[in-house]
């Protein structure tokens, strides 16, 4: 599925789909916000329905993932998948369109966020380098040794992660009170750290 945006509203329907993921990417073309409605049906006609508000840009791709699901009963499940430079172009876009009124606010949001994103470049690149040690190690015991360190530096990695996301949540939340960010800039904002904290 690959609906793009444009200010006309677009259909994009499935006959008969197959359960299983599947992938829909709102493509921007302007810097302006976007509506994503969803409406699936079970084999018996049972509907799930979702909305989604974004912001978007020329050249800039909204993610969203669907496991559909047929079964009676049964609830498909739709979700915007976020990193944290999505984050940061939700940020920008936002100040581009008045969200966001003053410059320090943004610059601080951004900063924030590129912390988070350094901070989850140094884990990945070192957990890549447990997994280069434990697969050269001979011996059981060291690989198990490394194994344990490997799960132990991750989930301290990402302790200090979400420190730093939900101090961003918390700067968000200050500077709405402030007025510097309207309501929109703050949902999007908010629901993009808690998703960010959420799949670590």
């Amino acid at each position: 599925m690959m609906p793009i945006l444009t200010k006309e509203t677009k259909f994009i329907w499935i006959p008969d789909p197959l359960d299983g993921d599947y992938d829909i990417q709102v493509i921007g073309t302007d810097i302006e916000e976007y509506t994503l409605d969803f409406l699936s049906y079970t084999e018996v006609g049972e509907p799930t329905d979702a909305s989604f508000e974004g912001v978007i840009s020329a050249e800039v791709t909204s993610n969203y993932t669907v496991d559909y699901n047929s079964v009676p009963g049964e609830i498909t499940e739709i979700e915007r998948v976020v990193t944290v430079k999505d984050a940061i172009e939700d940020v920008k876009i936002s100040y581009e369109l008045g969200w966001i009124t003053k410059k320090f606010v943004k610059n601080i949001f951004i900063t924030k966020l590129k912390v988070a994103q350094r901070l989850e470049e140094q884990k990945e690149k070192q957990l890549k380098h447990f997994d280069e040690l434990i697969e050269k190690a001979k011996n059981p015991a060291a690989k198990q040794k490394l194994e344990k360190a490997k799960e132990e530096y991750e989930e301290t990695m990402n302790k200090v992660i979400i420190v730093v996301l939900n101090s961003f949540i918390k700067e968000v939340n200050f500077y709405a009170k402030k007025g510097y960010i309207n309501d929109k800039a703050k949902t999007l904002l908010i629901d993009d750290a808690s998703y960010l904290i959420e799949h670590l």
